[in-house]
């Protein structure tokens, strides 16, 4: 198991709240469960007072999953100021923060966006 960490707070530095939800991307088999699992469950994190949350999951990379490749997991915020998914790969030993499986790879892409005209230019 690994245990996975965050904080979310407001632009503010006000906790944030609502949910965090960790998911196996796609229904996935952990042999050395008694009997063996196929699933598709979620956990479900309630941000709380202090905008952190604490869940502990199955490592993508645990020799228990009867798959070549680490599994998947999708992870779902659902907060006041962020709604986001990301697929992430959790591997252990842990813990592992959230902030660590959403980190941007590659550039930032910024669309501009028109606003309406402002006032003429005046020039000296």
């Amino acid at each position: 198991m690994v245990t996975v960490t965050g904080t979310f707070l407001l632009a503010d530095g006000s906790p944030d709240t609502g949910t965090v939800r960790l998911a196996v991307a796609s229904p996935a088999v952990l042999r050395d469960a008694d009997p063996a699992l196929v699933t598709a469950a979620q956990v479900v994190c309630e941000l709380d007072a202090t905008g952190a949350i604490t869940a502990q999951v199955v490592a993508s990379d645990d020799p228990g999953w009867a798959t070549e490749d680490p599994v998947p997991y999708l992870l779902r915020i659902r907060t006041a100021g962020l709604r986001a998914d990301y697929h992430a790969l959790i591997t252990g030993p842990g813990p592992v923060d959230v902030a660590d499986l959403v980190a941007l790879d590659g550039p930032i892409e910024v669309v501009a966006v028109p606003g309406p005209p402002g006032p003429p230019a005046t020039w000296a």
